[in-house]
């Protein structure tokens, strides 16, 4: 009966590949979520300067509407 340490190894390599499978795809998930978050807050930090831009301008200069 040498087949069955063979099986053993062959499930326990199996596991393993899996193991070190979902841990990569975990991995690159949470770079491709930090990557998302930091252009989201660079849209936000660029609008949150435009609207205080707008601001500054809009109140130096008023309007005689």
């Amino acid at each position: 009966m040498n087949s069955a340490p063979d099986v053993l190894i062959l499930l326990g390599m199996l596991m393993l590949g899996m193991a070190l499978g979902a841990l990569l795809t975990h991995i690159r998930h949470k770079a491709q979520t930090a990557r998302i978050v930091q252009e989201l807050e660079a849209k936000c930090r660029a609008q949150t300067e435009m609207l205080q831009e707008t601001q500054k301008n809009g109140s130096a200069n008023p309007d005689a509407a």
